[in-house]
């Protein structure tokens, strides 16, 4: 099996501002570290914090909601 090192991230959970950070290597190469991963379908911050996902899920349901609202049928105010 072959892993694909460009799709790999490092992401260090922990609520210190100064923390020991680790240059990581897979094949040869770097392992790019971020501040946030999405995992499962949910976002996860070094912080441990979810207001990415949060902040994501709300997004998603406001657009929803717009495209919905624009095929809704007409209510009777409207008519």
């Amino acid at each position: 099996m072959k892993l694909n090192t460009a799709k790999t991230r490092i992401v260090s959970y922990t609520r210190k501002t100064n923390f020991l950070s680790y240059e990581y290597q897979l094949c040869h190469a770097i392992i790019t570290r971020t501040s946030s991963i999405k995992d499962l379908g949910v976002f996860f911050d070094s912080k441990l914090h979810f207001h990415t996902h949060v902040n994501y899920i709300f997004r998603r349901r406001v657009k929803r909601l717009g495209r919905e609202a624009d095929h809704s049928p007409p209510t009777s105010a409207e008519v």
